[in-house]
């Protein structure tokens, strides 16, 4: 296994003695390092995810976060690691400082992504105007009526989007206009049952795990022997340049363990939801509802449910409705 990574990723050293050989000081050559590597490695995997999510899983919210957040994420902390490298020109610094560039690089990009859902809402989103579903919303779950939008995204969707200290339930026009308001009623109960479930720990217990866990994974990776072994540098370049290559190519994989525990967290929040919305609503009125919108929120790729709980964090219709006709009976019986 060590010998094929070190035969894929063995071109990072070639380029990096080619760029050498060119430049006069180390900081140039580790700039057009960076940018050679964005260029020819990580615009393609970028470029291919966009495409996936446009005509794949153009309806889905949750890939597109993940795409922006880590575009955004590898800009931040490619331009803190070639600010340090400047200022250490091409002496040894403190590991720690490089644990502080994954703290800051998380915070930097939270109040980006927080900008950018801000801007999102103020141009593309308009604030709910009915009367029946603002005053369902606020009286019976007490969610601000201010944070219901509607959108024309023609995903014949109603769902919840939750980062820290910001709530929205976006509401397409399609449902609206198409379904009675009772049924759109329901649908607006499910997703603030997986509001009411998603608990304020959840949401600062995984940025704080990746913010955590990026800086302790900028810090070992620093003047990393292993790393300069594993991607075939034959003599130890500059001590950033390990820590610039593992974060590329290896903390992607750290960061996919950890999008799909918190995809599984996010399935299991909705789950519950649903149990929430049975006690405002009858359980034929949610299944019904749900059964209306279930054609447009799984569509091709065909949707099974590891794909749908792994990759979308949410659950299939199908195994909604089951849990949801299970509490049902409880509740029933009870």
């Amino acid at each position: 296994m060590k010998t094929t990574m070190r035969i894929a990723f063995k071109r990072n050293a070639f380029k990096w003695e080619e760029i050498t050989e060119d430049e006069e000081s180390f900081i140039s050559a580790f700039v057009d390092y960076t940018k050679e590597v964005f260029l020819y490695y990580k615009t393609p995997i970028i470029i291919a995810r966009f495409i996936s999510l446009v005509f794949v899983d153009c309806r889905h919210v949750r890939r597109k976060v993940l795409l922006l957040r880590e575009i955004i994420e590898n800009v931040l902390v490619s331009s803190w690691i070639n600010i340090l490298a400047g200022l250490a020109d091409n002496a040894k610094v403190n590991e720690w400082f490089f644990f502080a560039v994954g703290i800051i690089s998380a915070v930097q990009g939270y109040v980006l992504w927080r900008v950018v859902l801000a801007f999102d809402e103020a141009f593309f989103y308009m604030r709910l105007e009915d009367r029946i579903i603002n005053d369902y919303a606020s009286v019976m779950w007490h969610f601000p009526s201010k944070n219901l939008k509607l959108c024309n995204n023609h995903d014949y969707e109603v769902k919840y989007m939750g980062v820290v200290g910001h709530h929205s339930i976006l509401i397409d026009l399609n449902v609206l206009t198409s379904l009675p308001k009772e049924q759109v009623c329901c649908l607006v109960a499910l997703e603030l049952g997986q509001w009411e479930y998603r608990h304020s720990l959840f949401n600062y217990v995984f940025p704080t795990l990746k913010a955590v866990g990026l800086g302790f994974f900028l810090m070992k990776s620093y003047d990393n022997p292993w790393v300069n072994n594993l991607f075939g540098f034959e003599e130890a370049p500059d001590p950033t340049v390990p820590m610039f290559i593992a974060y590329m190519w290896i903390w992607p994989y750290a960061m996919d363990v950890l999008n799909y525990i918190d995809a599984l967290v996010t399935c299991w929040t909705i789950l519950w939801g649903d149990k929430a919305a049975l006690k405002n609503h009858k359980l034929a009125d949610l299944t019904a509802a749900l059964y209306h919108v279930a054609g447009s929120t799984e569509h091709y790729p065909i949707h099974d449910g590891f794909y749908s709980m792994w990759i979308l964090a949410r659950p299939r219709v199908q195994t909604r409705i089951r849990r949801l006709t299970s509490a049902g009976g409880n509740q029933l019986t009870s």
